[in-house]
This record gives C-alpha cells, sequence and structure tokens, in this order.
C-alpha cells in the first residue's frame, strides 16, 4: 500500500465516486417502491411518470458513477504496476554479476511482467472491494437512518441475533 501513496488523490477521488454510487445504488429501491405505490396502491399518473424519470436518472448517475470508480482504480492499479516494475528493474540492475549466473533470464522476464502485474492487480483490486464495501456500507446505513430511524434501529437489533 505505500507504493500506491503517490496516486492518493486518484484513489481519493475513485472513493468519492463509489460513496456516491453508493448512494445512487440506496435510491433506487427507494424510487422503485414509489413507482409501485404511485402504479397499484394510490394510483397517479404525474407522480408515477415523474418517479420513473427519476428513477431511470439515478440508475444512469450509478453506472457512470461505477464506471468512474472501476477507471480510476484501473489508473491507480496502471501507475502500480509501473512502480512496482521500476523498482524490481532498478533492483536488478544492482544485482551483483554471481546472481545472474544462478538465475535464468526466463526468470527474471516472468518477475517482470506477470509477477509484478499479479501483485499491483491484487492491491487494487482488493483496495477497490473494500472501499467500495465501506461506502455501500455506510451510504445504506444513512439512506435507512434518514427514511425511518426507528425501524433502522429495530433491524440493526435483529442483526444482532
Amino acid at each position: 500500500l505505500r507504493l500506491s501513496a503517490p496516486d492518493w488523490h486518484i484513489i481519493a477521488l475513485a472513493f468519492l465516486a463509489g460513496c456516491l454510487a453508493a448512494l445512487a445504488q440506496a435510491c433506487i429501491p427507494y424510487f422503485t417502491g414509489l413507482v409501485i405505490d404511485y402504479a397499484s396502491i394510490e394510483p397517479d399518473r404525474v407522480k408515477f411518470l415523474t418517479t420513473i424519470k427519476r428513477l431511470v436518472a439515478v440508475a444512469v448517475l450509478c453506472g457512470l458513477l461505477t464506471g468512474s470508480r472501476g477507471g480510476l482504480f484501473t489508473v491507480a492499479m496502471s501507475k502500480l504496476n509501473v512502480r512496482i516494475r521500476k523498482r524490481l528493474f532498478k533492483s536488478l540492475l544492482a544485482a551483483e554479476v554471481g546472481f545472474y549466473d544462478t538465475t535464468k533470464t526466463g526468470e527474471i522476464t516472468s518477475r517482470l511482467s506477470a509477477d509484478t502485474s499479479t501483485v499491483s492487480d491484487s492491491v487494487c483490486l482488493n483496495l477497490n472491494v473494500m472501499l467500495r464495501s465501506i461506502a455501500q456500507a455506510a451510504m445504506v446505513l444513512a439512506f435507512m437512518f434518514t427514511a425511518s430511524w426507528r425501524l433502522t434501529v429495530v433491524r440493526l437489533r435483529k442483526a444482532e441475533s
């Protein structure tokens, strides 16, 4: 993670996009419920159409923000990959000549290509998943408390048992 520090601004922007995507995703069931209400329980064509438009807008926004989050993490992953490769190459250049007598060229090439990509991919993927999960949990809880704090407390107590 220390090697990802130079890209903190990209990761922070990706986290912000993830938070906003999680908020939009939390709104989708709410608007879906309103659509059902306005279609069947208390029919109102104007409210129904307005809510459908809002639902579509939120779904599109959610998709754009989720894509932005993924794209930003891909950029951070690529930069981390380059940083790891440069560091490994620098250490290979500093190695003693005897190292090259005992190590095959194919192993060195494999380390520079496949292994560095594997490390950077797994670090960025796990960071992406962790930040997305935190953002989703926080936004869903915030939305639940905003909608009905009493029902949220009951639900959280029920989750404990």
